[in-house]
C-alpha cells in the first residue's frame, strides 16, 4: 500500500483597512483585501475585495470577485462575480460576469455583464 502525503493549502491572506482608518490614494493588492474604513482612491486586486458595512469607498474598485457590504461612490469591475449585499450601496457603474444583488441592496448607475474587462491603470509616483 502506498501512502501519499500532501501539504495542506495555505490559508488565504487578506489585507485589512480597518474601521476608523481613512486612506487617500490608490491601493493595489495581490491578495484579498477587506475594507472596513474609508478609502478615497482606486483599488485593484488580483483576488477578492470585500467592503464592510461601515466602509465608504470613493473611487473605482476592480478585482476577480467583489463583495459590497458598505457604500461605494464609483465604478465596480468584477472579472468573475459581484455581490451587492443587503447593506451595500453602489452609486456608479458596475461590470461583471455574474451579478448578485441581495434584497435591500442599492444600486444607481449602468450595469454591464461582460466576460473580458479592461484593467484600470493606477498612477504610481516614486516618492
Amino acid at each position: 500500500m502506498k501512502i501519499t502525503k500532501t501539504k495542506p493549502s495555505p490559508a488565504q491572506t487578506m489585507s485589512l483597512l480597518s474601521k476608523g482608518t481613512k486612506c487617500t490614494g490608490n491601493l493595489e493588492a495581490s491578495s484579498a483585501l477587506r475594507i472596513d474604513g474609508e478609502l478615497e482612491g482606486d483599488v485593484i486586486s488580483t483576488d477578492k475585495i470585500v467592503t464592510g458595512i461601515d466602509s465608504i469607498v470613493t473611487g473605482t474598485i476592480e478585482a476577480d470577485e467583489v463583495i459590497i457590504g458598505g457604500t461605494v461612490y464609483g465604478s465596480v469591475n468584477a472579472k468573475k462575480i459581484l455581490t451587492l449585499q443587503a447593506t451595500g450601496k453602489v452609486e456608479g457603474d458596475i461590470r461583471a460576469l455574474e451579478i448578485l444583488i441581495e434584497k435591500g441592496g442599492f444600486f444607481k448607475g449602468a450595469c454591464e455583464m461582460a466576460e473580458m474587462l479592461p484593467t484600470i491603470q493606477l498612477n504610481t509616483k516614486q516618492a
